[in-house]
């Protein structure tokens, strides 16, 4: 598929878009479980590659690019606290 991109990018984006697209939306929403949220996150990845196709170069797995690109937004919007992997649910420190 990145082959088929860097030759014809309209073409890749939409196979790249067929391909991973669900995936990508399943994987976000299991960080943040909003549907609506997940799916404007999947988009927005797949937008931003499609905006550095001139100037996008990766060597290997493009699916871990993309699932690594759609989870990190999502986890600006976890609070802090509860990342805390040391507290337990009730600050036991037992995780």
């Amino acid at each position: 598929m990145l082959e088929v991109f860097r030759k014809d990018a309209r073409r890749g984006i939409s196979l790249i878009f067929h391909h991973y697209y669900a995936a990508l939306c399943k994987t976000a929403y299991t960080i943040l479980p909003d549907a609506a949220l997940s799916e404007d996150l999947a988009q927005e990845v797949l937008m931003e590659l499609w905006r550095r196709r001139d100037d996008f170069h990766i060597q290997h797995s493009l699916g871990a690019y993309l699932r690594r690109s759609v989870v990190q937004p999502p986890l600006k919007y976890i609070p802090e606290k509860t990342l805390n992997f040391w507290e337990g649910p009730t600050g036991s420190g037992v995780p």
